[in-house]
């Protein structure tokens, strides 16, 4: 059983998980939400909303969250206002378009 997303039981309203890249999960992989285990196919759509995700290599560099420039990541991420930097602290977005995951594609860091 792999668990690929949990969510606890402190969180209340909708719950979307966006902008993300999932790789080498299936939708027989495990959500557990509140406690209960769900497979993906399940959770999809009833209680978890999957939007603007991917399940492809996101390419990222060895052993590094970094994306490489040909990353199906990069300029694909949703723009959120809210979110003006990456994990790093680098500005988002590095050029015209939000990068999905963590880590934006290049830049300098603050």
């Amino acid at each position: 059983m792999n668990i690929c997303v949990s969510i606890e039981s402190t969180v209340t309203g909708s719950n979307i998980i966006k902008n993300n890249c999932f790789y080498n999960t299936y939708s027989s992989d495990v959500i557990n939400y509140k406690g209960k285990m769900y497979t993906v196919g399940d959770a999809n759509g009833k209680l978890i909303d999957f939007k603007n995700n991917i399940g492809s290599n996101p390419l990222f560099y060895k052993d590094q969250y970094t994306i490489q420039s040909d990353s199906p990541c990069k300029d694909t991420g949703e723009t959120l206002p809210d979110v003006t930097e990456d994990y790093r602290k680098l500005k988002r977005p590095q050029d015209s378009d939000y990068d999905m995951g963590a880590m934006e594609y290049g830049g300098v860091m603050k």
